[in-house]
């Protein structure tokens, strides 16, 4: 049975069960429409599943439909200030017909033309003597690759069937350029995912104005899993962009990042050239993609699943394993070593109430907020927090936070760490 999440005056909801979230019948509603209305400006918003079709591009009906279809990551130079700077696009190509037939078209021109299609201006390119053109400029989605069989034409356009597995969100811009997304119907209720959902809490994109979605950590460990995390909605690895960040320029550091992330699928073209600059005390990284219509279900996501986290002490461990790891800091006393207290970064009064709330269901009780200006945090103190901190792993996910943690609690006399509280 599903269970329908709604809150007084801001009734948002989530559909899920006990094990995944029907993303599909969340989505299908006035009020996912009145967000999108209200924060980004599209009225006409769409959510379609299978057996359902979308507008893929304008179509003219003496063509033939895409077939050969390949995903191609290509390398674009940026000009101007910044022509120092690349970007990766995956791009997807259709087999469209003969290079001979392409050639006895425009035999009695000087040059061939730069673009196929006249006036369509559709960039063309020729592989193993066919003219292949490009049909997507920016194919975002992981492990789908449509074929022949998935379109068919109709009134100037054609049209995409989508996948049984997906859903799309789509809507269309004032010239009828259809924009859309495709992303699975469903997201199983995991440690992983909670995790990944109180990392992007803590750093990662909340603002509304842009299309970027983003990541911010000095961790590779934590940003290797949220790579992870966004292939969970269908998001391929080869469209993020890495953004090194700096005090100052070291080569061998940069390397070192590139280096570590090439085991996973990240390749060097992706890393940007770094940031320097006095706001960054460390070398970090921030990972980035962009696509307006995922910033709009990410922050409808980030925004709406609060109420279940607080439903289940089994979804608010690993949310809260993953604030940690993002904007908790231990602390301890200079002289003994011993913790003082455990804080989590948040300048947002609202937020902080709700921390508070996560905290107190998995049982740990918060003291009074830190308020010092640029230094608001939620503060953990007391000995019997830190031994249910230690007892549920909390501070796993950074594995620096949880030596560091479990150092000061050796010197700490209330608890032994390898044999409870004495």
């Amino acid at each position: 049975m599903s269970l329908y999440i709604v809150r007084e005056k801001q009734a948002e909801y989530f559909t899920h069960n006990s094990e995944k979230i029907d993303i599909y019948e969340s989505l299908k509603n006035l009020l996912f429409k009145e967000f999108v209305k209200n924060k980004f400006g599209i009225t006409n918003i769409e959510i379609k599943k299978h057996p359902k079709s979308i507008k893929f591009r304008r179509w003219k009906q003496s063509w033939p439909l895409p077939k050969n279809i390949s995903i191609q990551n290509e390398t674009i130079q940026y000009s101007g200030s910044r022509k120092n700077q690349k970007i990766i696009k995956r791009t997807l190509w259709s087999e469209i017909e003969s290079l001979n037939n392409f050639k006895k078209r425009w035999k009695n021109k000087i040059i061939a033309p730069r673009y196929w299609g006249a006036q369509s201006q559709i960039p063309y390119k020729s592989i193993n003597n066919k003219i292949n053109i490009k049909i997507h400029d920016n194919w975002v989605f992981k492990d789908y690759y449509p074929n022949s069989e998935d379109f068919f034409y109709e009134k100037n356009w054609i049209y995409l069937k989508i996948p049984n597995n997906l859903i799309s969100i789509n809507y269309y811009s004032n010239d009828n350029h259809n924009t859309f997304l495709l992303i699975p119907r469903y997201i199983n209720l995991n440690s992983f995912f909670f995790e990944g959902l109180g990392l992007q809490q803590g750093d990662g994109t909340q603002a509304y104005g842009d299309v970027h979605i983003s990541f911010t950590n000095t961790n590779f460990d934590l940003l290797k899993h949220q790579i992870k995390w966004f292939e969970l909605f269908g998001i391929d690895r080869n469209t993020i962009r890495m953004y090194p960040e700096l005090p100052k320029y070291d080569k061998e550091i940069i390397n070192s990042m590139i280096i570590n992330f090439k085991g996973i699928g990240i390749n060097k073209d992706q890393f940007r050239n770094p940031k320097i600059g006095k706001n960054c005390s460390i070398p970090n990284i921030q990972i980035v993609f962009h696509n307006r219509l995922f910033k709009v279900f990410y922050l409808h996501l980030m925004e709406n699943l609060k109420e279940l986290v607080l439903q289940e002490k089994r979804y608010a461990i690993p949310y809260i394993k993953g604030l940690f790891a993002s904007e908790g800091c231990v602390r301890k006393q200079v002289s003994s070593g011993t913790p003082t207290s455990i804080k989590i970064s948040v300048k947002s009064k609202g937020r902080r109430a709700y921390y508070k709330k996560c905290l107190k269901k998995i049982g740990i009780i918060p003291s009074k907020d830190e308020l010092t200006k640029n230094s608001e945090a939620v503060m953990i103190t007391k000995a019997f927090n830190y031994k249910k901190i230690l007892d549920m792993n909390l501070l796993n996910l950074h594995v620096d936070k949880k030596v560091k943690f479990e150092n000061a609690l050796k010197n700490y006399k209330k608890i032994n760490i390898f044999g409870g509280e004495v």
